[in-house]
């Protein structure tokens, strides 16, 4: 069986990029993403309507995260990292058959 450990945090850092864990901050720009029709049209999720709805959706990626069922990566310009600009994760992993869902936004 797959055994996953995500502690520490794996930061990428290619050339004009920065992929690192997602924080409550974040939620502006996840509310921006997750409430766009254009970029939700095909992942199978309601819109996101508030800020509250995106905390929450942080809180899930985190829990995940802790509990090493799943990673998301922030997407940000290396240049501003503060700005969120997408995402990328393995959801669902499914260890005993070494699978996971990757989710990019």
């Amino acid at each position: 069986m797959l055994e996953t450990n995500f502690s520490p945090f794996p930061e990428y850092k290619p050339k004009r990029l920065l992929l690192r864990r997602m924080v409550i901050a974040d939620a502006p720009g996840v509310m921006a993403m997750r409430s766009n029709e254009t970029v939700m049209q095909y992942i199978d999720r309601p819109l996101t309507k508030t800020i509250e709805e995106a905390e929450a959706w942080i809180q899930i990626v985190d829990d995940s995260l802790n509990n090493n069922n799943g990673i998301a990566w922030a997407i940000t310009l290396a240049a501003d990292p503060n700005k969120l600009i997408g995402n990328i994760s393995f959801w669902r992993i499914i260890k005993e058959h070494h699978r996971a869902e990757i989710d990019i936004c």
